[in-house]
């Protein structure tokens, strides 16, 4: 995810960005695991506020992703 996250704010500041991965989707981490039987998601699962309200004030006002708090 900081991956893109900075692609995203140099291609705000005018940079030509172009990202590499090499898993079959961009932002793997958010893929569940398996333990056993169970697939478990081990994604990003909440923000602490107000130790991140950059995180969350940029998420809110430059990807416009509507928050349940």
């Amino acid at each position: 995810m900081c991956g893109c996250l900075l692609a995203y704010m140099l291609s705000k500041k005018k940079y030509d960005v172009t990202i590499f991965e090499k898993n079959k989707n961009l932002i793997s981490s958010y893929d569940p695991v398996t333990i056993g039987k169970y697939k478990i998601n081990n994604g990003f699962h909440g923000i602490e506020l107000p130790r991140a309200k950059n995180i969350y004030d940029f998420f809110k006002n430059n990807l416009k992703i509507k928050f349940l708090i």
